[in-house]
């Protein structure tokens, strides 16, 4: 008995111990409940400027508060949950809403052919079904004849026909009249290579009149080269015979009475000799010559005749600029939001010190890694040099660099294709010798030859199969001694009104091999270009659509050295360098910079463009006029 009854006892305090615990668990409990609630009120907005259930982040002040609170805008709030923001009247998530991405207000801006996207708070160029990445641009490299098969791959034009691009191919898309000789866009009642039909080569001294080979050219013609044409209409010699019309895209040229004539396509408007679309050009926006300024870290964008941005990847538009809201001082964390003077931004939040091993630079207002920014790449005052068709970026100890658009590759600060760039092919500096007869092209990474079109290629060399002796009538077909080669047909002598060259008969007059006379007169051309030979005179004929500017054949599109119809030079601008774009003069701006119509300007400091272009002020700091 004695045992149980202390075993009774013991289980009485034990329940008395646990009765006293509870209770007190139980107003412990309560008073803990208080205090959480009271410690969740007036707590920081997290990164991404969202609060706990119940409450909503004061974008004034980037406090989480009770939605009451914020008056008039805390009704509407009141329906925000876990993870969303108060902007205005709604209740974004910050982390994917392209209208608040990253920021109340801060606004993805979708390319042409592209989607507003908004990923992790960042903005992302994403390219709807069909069309893929291009620098800033969405491309259908299917059919863009600028972009066919892969980024920056131009196709060429003609005068006899326009660039065409098809599954990826460039093609040649031939103007009525014309025929397509091996990809080449010819006449057959004038052209000497093909006379009357593709492959028919007229022989020395003969010329191709009305689809014939003759003697001489028919009354009114004029001989170019062995091309019988009238140059009041003939496209490829307008006025004189080395002077081309020059096709546009999304158009085509015509010779009236010795002057080239475009003609656009539907939709399109003619600007200085060019095709384009008013709606959506931004060269072009509304009218001929109306340009929209490019702005830092984005690019000019058109539509329906207006200006506006298109932001780089990664960054999104408040008020006409490209901000990344995690650290501009006048956007952070939101568009507007500005921090104070003494202030920096960092993380989207204003502060008086950058964390996370960041720099502070005076004047910029921001929190930026020497490292990775480009605009601050290795000190405060270093702004790397943007590239066309690509972005400056800034690696670490290397310095200052670029990251070029698909398809292409960074070569000493350029963006080039090295399949098909004969000065740098499969390689950077690897450049493709050139070629008598002919012009080195670069074929998929491989160097080649491109022969003038009354040439053969023969194991790499240039040569004329009616006149050499080495390769007469085919290659390797070489004429016995005392013979010679005439017609592509192995004789005892030359026929009347071609010379003995060392056993090839050949016009002087018109020879590349033996221009003006029989010793050391070959006819060499530059790039992109091909030697011709008129009256014993060697000279060139540029090919892709390219401009004859003073010995250079140039794409005076978009070639800052020689721009335009006059082959203009583009000035070098301060903290930027030159570009071209549809044959105007213009500029690229380094990174941080923006194109302000006659400058680049840094908009935090610039007092003539204080906060935005043309803005002008005594003294500017942080884009604030004192």
């Amino acid at each position: 008995m004695v045992k149980s009854t202390h075993r009774r006892s013991a289980l009485a305090r034990a329940l008395r111990t646990w009765t006293a615990w509870l209770a007190a668990a139980t107003v412990v409990g309560v008073g803990c409940a208080n205090n959480l609630s009271a410690d969740f009120d007036k707590r920081p907005c997290d990164a991404r400027g969202a609060c706990v259930t119940g409450y909503v982040c004061d974008e004034s002040t980037n406090l989480c508060v009770h939605p009451e609170e914020l008056g008039s805008a805390g009704a509407a709030a009141t329906a925000c949950q876990q993870g969303q923001t108060v902007c205005g009247n709604d209740c974004p998530e910050l982390t994917r809403d392209p209208h608040h991405c990253g920021g109340c207000d801060a606004t993805c801006t979708p390319a042409v052919n592209g989607l507003a996207a908004c990923i992790d708070g960042r903005c992302r160029l994403v390219c709807q079904d069909g069309f893929y990445p291009c620098g800033s641009a969405c491309i259908d490299f299917e059919t863009d004849a600028e972009n066919c098969g892969a980024c920056g791959n131009r196709c060429p034009t003609s005068a006899n026909g326009r660039a065409n691009c098809s599954n990826g191919a460039c093609s040649a898309g031939c103007n009525d009249g014309a025929e397509n000789c091996d990809g080449a866009c010819v006449l057959l009642a004038s052209d000497v290579s093909n006379c009357g039909a593709c492959g028919t080569r007229c022989g020395p001294g003969k010329v191709c009149s009305g689809g014939h080979c003759s003697d001489a050219c028919a009354k009114g013609q004029e001989n170019c080269s062995g091309e019988c044409v009238d140059t009041r209409s003939a496209s490829a010699h307008c006025g004189a015979c080395d002077t081309p019309c020059e096709p546009p895209g999304h158009g085509s040229v015509s010779c009236v009475a010795g002057d080239c004539t475009v003609k656009c396509d539907p939709g399109f408007e003619e600007c200085d000799g060019l095709c384009v679309d008013i709606s959506r050009d931004p060269t072009n926006c509304g009218g001929c010559g109306k340009a929209c300024s490019r702005p830092a870290n984005g690019s000019a964008a058109c539509t329906d005749k207006r200006c506006g941005v298109t932001c780089d990847d990664g960054f999104a538009e408040c008020s006409g600029t490209c901000v990344d809201t995690s650290k501009d001082h006048a956007n952070c964390g939101s568009c507007q939001k500005r921090c104070g003077d003494a202030e920096v931004c960092s993380g989207g939040h204003c502060r008086t010190d950058c964390e996370g091993g960041l720099s502070k630079c005076d004047g910029v207002g921001a929190c930026v890694d020497f490292a990775t920014d480009p605009g601050h790449c290795g000190d405060c005052e270093t702004s790397c040099p943007t590239p066309e068709r690509g972005h400056a970026i800034c690696d670490g100890d290397l310095g200052c660099g670029v990251a070029c658009d698909s398809g292409l590759s960074p070569c000493g600060g350029r963006c080039v294709d090295l399949d098909s760039d004969p000065q740098n092919c499969h390689a950077c500096g690897h450049v493709c010798a050139s070629v008598a007869n002919g012009v080195s092209v670069c074929d998929l990474g491989d160097c080649g030859v491109l022969c003038t079109p009354d040439h053969t290629n023969c194991s790499g060399s240039c040569v004329d199969t009616n006149s050499d002796r080495t390769h007469c009538g085919k290659c390797d077909e070489i004429c016995a001694t005392g013979e010679v080669c005439a017609g592509g047909t192995c004789v005892l002598s030359c026929p009347s009104g071609t010379v003995d060259c060392g056993g090839s008969c050949v016009d002087t007059d018109s020879d590349t091999s033996h221009c003006g006379g029989c010793d050391d007169h070959v006819c060499v051309a530059p790039s992109n270009a091909l030697p011709i030979c008129e009256s014993g005179t060697c000279g060139i004929a540029c090919q892709g659509g390219r401009t004859d500017c003073s010995g250079t054949c140039a794409d005076t599109s978009s070639d800052p050295a020689h721009c335009g119809a006059s082959c203009q030079r583009c000035p070098q601008p301060s903290n930027g360098s030159p570009s071209c774009t549809n044959g105007t003069c213009g500029r690229l701006c380094n990174s941080g910079y923006t194109d302000c119509g006659s400058s680049c300007a840094n908009l935090q400091n610039d007092t003539a463009n204080c906060g935005r272009c043309g803005k002008k002020c005594g003294a500017c700091l942080l884009g604030l006029c004192l």
